[in-house]
């Protein structure tokens, strides 16, 4: 057994209702909040990611890493909401 010590904001999203707290909704949402602030921290505008749902594909980036300019741009350019 190993026990780690992680940030629960980044890694950590149970799904264990169907509805409500802890639902696969509540969950979709932390993960959202995470790709909003790798996006953040990347250097995109608050201002267009307001209202946005953007999905970051792990082969783009798997923890926030890579997230050049050109790359955010692409990734907002792309998607759409």
């Amino acid at each position: 057994m190993t026990v780690l010590k992680v940030r629960r904001d980044e890694e950590f999203a149970p799904v264990k209702n169907k509805e409500g707290k802890d639902s696969p909704a509540t969950a979709r949402r932390l993960v959202q909040d995470l790709y909003k602030r790798w996006l953040l921290e990347a250097g995109a505008a608050p201002s267009v990611l307001e209202g946005r749902d953007i999905e970051i594909s792990p082969l783009i980036s798997y923890a926030g890493e890579g997230l050049t300019p050109e790359v955010v741009k692409a990734l907002l350019d792309t998607q759409y909401n």
